[in-house]
């Protein structure tokens, strides 16, 4: 059998709970769109009825400029980072911590609370990258 195989038969109740619970975590970190929230904040309307409609870090520069931009998508960035740290020290699991990894992107596209319209996922996807491999990601 291949190594994922003998993973997958490996894993404990134990880490189910926590999966659950890091995927829980993690796209609710994920639905937390920062370019809806920043720009409800400082100019008082929502970014997907602006510009070109999505709730993304481009969108927000348009709007509002280049360092309002930056701060998106540094944000968005983190969010990945947080969910790959997450994903790698919670499940601890090859099968399971690239599924927690993913819930941050799900979560980032479509968000709960704003009706399942949010961003592309580029930044929060990017910020996993980054974390599982610098050197790629550069």
């Amino acid at each position: 059998m291949s190594p994922i195989c003998d993973n997958l038969w490996a894993i404990m109740p134990g880490q189910i709970l926590l999966f659950f619970s890091g995927v829980a975590v993690v796209s609710a970190l994920g639905s937390l769109t920062t370019s809806y929230y920043y720009v409800r904040f400082v100019a008082g309307s929502d970014i997907r009825q602006e510009g070109s409609s999505t709730a993304g870090a481009r969108n927000v520069s348009r709007l509002l400029g280049r360092k309002a931009g930056i701060a998106v998508a540094v944000a968005d960035l983190t969010k990945g980072v947080a969910a790959a740290w997450i994903g790698t020290h919670i499940a601890n699991s090859v099968v399971l911590s690239p599924l927690i990894m993913a819930a941050v992107v799900i979560g980032h596209i479509w968000p709960v609370q704003l009706g399942f319209r949010g961003g592309k996922g580029l930044a929060a996807g990017f910020g996993v990258l980054l974390w599982l491999s610098p050197v790629t990601a550069a």
